[in-house]
């Protein structure tokens, strides 16, 4: 991962949003289960609220050492911070993840 990657990216089936590279399209994709449980944990009084509500994330990876996460859901914002080993895991969740045709979701 580059130094500073920044993504948009939904969890409603009906209108996969586009994950964003640096505030440019790379690619249509849902947010997988292993990172929506990752999210889920940084946010612990609304776990509720982010699994039956429909909601748009975005977050700003600083290489592997700090992830910045905002989620605007129900007229809210919600925000979040991952530190060293937290983020650590959570990058190597989104450079594992595949899109729908299998590629790493950032590539071009």
């Amino acid at each position: 991962m580059d130094d500073k990657k920044r993504f948009e990216f939904g969890n409603n089936p009906e209108d996969i949003k586009n994950i964003r590279k640096s505030g440019q399209p790379v690619e249509k994709a849902l947010i997988n289960d292993d990172i929506l449980a990752f999210i889920y944990k940084g946010f612990p009084n609304d776990q509720r609220l982010l699994k039956y509500s429909d909601f748009k994330i975005e977050f700003i990876c600083f290489g592997k050492l700090k992830v910045f996460i905002k989620i605007e859901i129900e007229g809210r914002t919600l925000e979040s911070t991952f530190t060293d080993s937290d983020a650590e895991k959570f990058v190597d969740l989104v450079d594992n993840t595949k899109a729908n045709d299998g590629d790493s979701y950032w590539r071009n």
